[in-house]
């Protein structure tokens, strides 16, 4: 994604042709959600808290047995991306440096927090990432000001504490060819089961349920942007199946919200979900097809 950008947003933008990268799961969520609690925050939003959280049948917490949840090609993604991942650091700094130094203390926690009796890490995936290319984009070409966001997601059991510091494991293997080839051919092994080349059965995947409930902090209409935040809100993104119905849902809203609302939409570059839908009725189709939102 970040690729993406340094390679085709000047020439889009010069050919008014609109590139919107990163419409599945769990960017369409994560980003029209935060859509979502600006519409209802009746101020002016500075931070924003967001717990992803899954739910599976008992059975696939564990990984074993014929109870993977994903397919082999997120793993081969997921290889992929712990091998460029160097690269993708440099891009990161250089795209989005400005706004990852300027982060406001009260985002700042350790790798593992508590929270409503549940333990909870950063994110691993790109969506924090895509979040902040919109809120730049916003604040570029908007004048909005910036939204802070920080995306965690749950550890369901200690257990998978394995699961994460095999990860990092990983990323330094991967600069092997043979250990990346070894993981493409072993998904189930070294996942603990969680991935596998059969992917998840149907009831397995309609078992998975996915929440995104995002907490915003910020000031109301008649306070200051410089006072300390005096409001606070939280929406919930909630539907099933995130791996495969849900992006499959998301990519269809996204491609026809593009074709019916261009118009409103920018007229061109490397634009992310949540800067180039923000006019659009995209909370309203994703609602009206199993994505949910609601205000907690």
């Amino acid at each position: 994604m970040l690729s993406t950008y340094h390679k085709y947003n000047k020439l889009a933008e010069d050919a008014n042709v609109l590139i919107v990268p990163s419409c599945g799961f769990a960017s369409i969520p994560a980003e029209i959600g935060l859509m979502y609690l600006e519409k209802h925050f009746a101020g002016l939003l500075k931070t924003v808290e967001c717990y992803i959280r899954l739910d599976m049948p008992k059975k696939c917490q564990w990984g074993l047995g014929d109870h993977c949840l994903v397919h082999y090609g997120t793993w081969e993604s997921l290889v992929h991306v712990l091998h460029k991942m160097p690269k993708t650091l440099e891009l990161r700094k250089e795209t989005l440096g400005d706004i990852i130094e300027s982060e406001p203390p009260e985002l700042k926690r350790s790798f593992l927090h508590r929270k409503d009796g549940n333990f909870w890490f950063p994110y691993p995936g790109p969506d924090t990432d895509v979040t902040n290319m919109s809120q730049k984009y916003l604040h570029e070409k908007k004048q909005r000001k910036h939204v802070y966001v920080k995306n965690y997601c749950l550890l369901p059991k200690l257990f998978h504490f394995l699961v994460i510091m095999g990860m990092y494991l990983y990323y330094y293997l991967s600069r092997f060819k043979c250990f990346r080839n070894q993981l493409w051919k072993h998904p189930k092994f070294y996942s603990l089961g969680f991935f596998s080349h059969k992917g998840p059965s149907e009831k397995n995947r309609k078992g998975t349920h996915y929440s995104f409930t995002l907490t915003g902090k910020g000031w109301d209409h008649n306070t200051q942007s410089d006072a300390t935040p005096n409001k606070s809100l939280s929406v919930k993104v909630s539907g099933i199946d995130p791996g495969y119905e849900t992006t499959a849902l998301a990519l269809g809203v996204a491609a026809i919200t593009l074709l019916k609302e261009y118009p409103k939409m920018p007229k061109g570059g490397v634009v992310m979900p949540g800067a180039a839908f923000r006019e659009t009725n995209i909370i309203d189709r994703l609602n009206n097809n199993g994505m949910k939102f609601e205000i907690l």
